[in-house]
């Protein structure tokens, strides 16, 4: 009898198992309407505009999410469900067989009973097997469940950071790397890596930090690299301090009032100052000695010389002082007019330009002669020149021109911003130009074909860049807040570009590495050694060959470079200066 209870008590246990699991079933499949139900008042709110995009997607994102993991839940439920249901009917049927057994079994006789018994053994033993079988079926099936979601949601997250990515908005480019981050932590699969090529190409920006800027502080500016940056105190003492740290590095003396304004020069050692009652100084940073200059009534400060030897100070009858740096001496005066709001020099110091309401003047660095008249329709608020020398990007009104300033020739323009642009920059070795807009927007433009790239919600005045295009500083529209940026210009995937070979359509291209040190890069190529420079693209030399070279690599040292032959010897070729 001892088998019989155990029967009745398995019976008993599934009965209390399979209401667990049909309740659960129902419950969930309730929490899955309402999930689909908010999903759907989510995005009605959306079109009606009452979300915006930046609350909208990241709530859509999770509600899917959950939607996802809900349903599989009820899936395996129900399988459970199912499954136990079937034990049930086999119990029940094998429990009718035993009432069946027990009520002859007082009139059976020893051998009878023991077959019985070994029937409901043999009996049993098919049941546990199975049971069994039915757990594995139902744990395969949840597996193939559990992965089919699992790519489910990988295919939903993928497919959200491709339209990410294609947006054209700020973050596209860190958020759709991200998402690859973290799925390559399970996966290297080929549409994963293609997403990251994609993304690495983009153009980007990204908050790095953010700081209040007091009212009463006049001065923040920044070093040339945007690694220190210079602000003031009340009684006019300049305060130093490291971008990332905000650590206090040095304090330039002041004379007891609020200062005004100041410029840095171009070396980041030097910066003038004017202060409330228009005395100006000259520091030094370094030794902290200041230098009291002439500026008299209606002065401006304008900018230091590219040499930083002297500081350029214009009066009130439009004429140029140029006074030395380390004395405050006057050393030469151009008496002009040059009735400029702002000049700017070109890399080589060769020329400068200043704007004067409509137009903007290209000037000889040398003596100050007029060179050519860039003629606009409207204002112009701002001039970047480009650090190949020549160029030199304007803005007028919601239009950026560009010029070829030698010859005075227009090259090209660039539209989009929809208000007054007030800033511009170019970075990248001039690949990309940054612009800042009343619009309310900074936007980065392709510097040869005018096109926009990517455009940011945030932008402000005094926009500032790295020498690598790497960063980008400006101040908030009501100058309470300092804000820095990543920029990205999506150079980590570039061309090298071989020129056409007379009298050979095809080339292959064998082999390419870096040099030690990372400036250069080698193509091995059927016709010799190409060696580009690695942050201009340009290429510098050809190593020739007149056989077919199969391999090649930099010296160690980095003073030459080593090919090798078809028998399998390396010579040293050439070296690299």
């Amino acid at each position: 009898m001892i088998i019989f209870r155990r029967l009745f008590l398995d019976r008993t246990e599934q009965k209390l198992l399979i209401v667990p699991a049909a309740g659960a079933g129902v419950v969930l499949g309730r929490q899955v309407e309402r999930v689909k139900k908010t999903i759907a008042r989510l995005i009605d709110s959306y079109a009606d505009g009452l979300l915006e995009r930046k609350e909208f997607e990241p709530r859509l994102q999770a509600a899917r999410q959950r939607l996802a993991r809900l349903e599989e839940e009820a899936r395996v439920a129900a399988d459970a469900a199912a499954r136990q249901a079937e034990l049930r009917l086999l119990v029940g049927r094998l429990e009718e067989f035993a009432t069946q057994v027990q009520a002859g079994l007082g009139e059976a006789d020893w051998g009878t009973r023991r077959e019985i018994i070994r029937a409901l053994v043999r009996q049993n033993h098919r049941l546990l097997h199975l049971h069994l079988i039915g757990k594995a079926a139902h744990d395969a099936l949840s597996e193939r469940h559990r992965l089919k979601a699992e790519q489910a949601l990988y295919d939903s997250e993928l497919n959200q950071a491709r339209a990410r990515r294609m947006t054209g908005v700020a973050g596209r480019r860190f958020d759709t790397l991200q998402f690859v981050r973290k799925a390559a932590a399970g996966t290297n699969r080929l549409d994963l890596r293609n997403e990251a090529i994609a993304s690495l190409i983009l153009p980007d920006f990204q908050p790095v930090k953010k700081w209040p800027k007091a009212p009463d502080l006049i001065l923040e500016l920044f070093d040339s690299h945007l690694r220190r940056y210079f602000t003031n105190d009340a009684t006019g003492n300049v305060i130093v301090r490291d971008v990332d740290t905000d650590r206090q590095l040095a304090s330039l003396p002041g004379r007891g009032l609020p200062l005004t304004t100041g410029i840095l020069s171009g070396n980041d050692r030097l910066l003038v100052a004017v202060d409330r009652n228009n005395q100006a100084w000259i520091w030094n940073v370094e030794t902290r000695a200041p230098v009291s200059i002439d500026f008299p009534k209606g002065a401006r400060l304008m900018a230091f010389t590219p040499d930083n030897r002297a500081v350029i100070v214009k009066h009130a009858d439009d004429s140029f002082h140029f006074l030395n740096s380390s004395s405050g001496a006057e050393e030469k005066v151009w008496p002009g007019p040059f009735a400029l709001a702002y000049i700017s020099f070109n890399a080589s110091g060769e020329l400068f330009c200043g704007n004067n309401k409509t137009n903007v003047i290209i000037h000889n660095s040398a003596d100050g002669t007029v060179l050519t008249n860039l003629a606009h329709p409207e204002t112009v608020y701002a001039m970047a020149w480009h650090p190949d020398g020549r160029r030199l990007a304007t803005s007028c009104g919601k239009t950026i021109h560009f010029w070829d300033a030698p010859t005075g020739r227009e090259i090209g323009i660039a539209e989009g911003h929809e208000s007054r642009i007030v800033g511009l920059v170019y970075g990248d070795l001039g690949q990309v130009l940054i612009s800042t807009c009343w619009d309310h927007t900074l936007r980065l433009w392709q510097t040869d074909t005018h096109h926009e790239l990517v455009k940011n919600s945030r932008a402000g005045n005094n926009i500032q860049m790295s020498p690598d295009g790497d960063l980008l500083s400006f101040l908030s529209w009501d100058a309470s807040l300092t804000e820095l940026w990543q920029v990205a210009s999506g150079r980590e995937v570039r061309r090298l570009e071989l020129p056409s070979h007379a009298g050979n359509i095809y080339r292959i291209t064998y082999q390419g590495g870096f040099s030690p040190d990372g400036t250069l890069v080698h193509l091995r190529v059927s016709d010799g050694t190409h060696l580009f420079d690695s942050r201009s693209l340009q290429r510098l030399a050809l190593l020739p060959s007149t056989r077919t070279l199969l391999a090649g690599q930099f010296h160690p040292a980095g003073t030459g470079f080593i090919d090798g032959n078809t028998d399998g010897r390396f010579a040293p070729v050439a070296e690299v200066n």
